[in-house]
């Protein structure tokens, strides 16, 4: 759109602490404290309960 500037890309990891899983869901919770619900295959295999993910992007 004309005028618009692309906002910059957050490029900071992210730390997720798995909080439970159900079924095919996992409930996640960010370091906003925010929960969010993700389908379990984004997660690395065996992880579970208690564990904390750390998802970095690339640009």
């Amino acid at each position: 759109m004309a005028g618009q500037q692309a906002r910059p890309r957050d490029e900071t990891p992210h730390r997720w602490t798995i909080d439970r899983c159900e079924g095919d869901l996992a409930v996640v919770e960010d370091e906003r404290g925010r929960m969010l619900d993700l389908p379990r295959w984004l997660l690395p295999a065996g992880a579970g309960e208690g564990d904390v993910v750390v998802i970095a992007t690339e640009p």
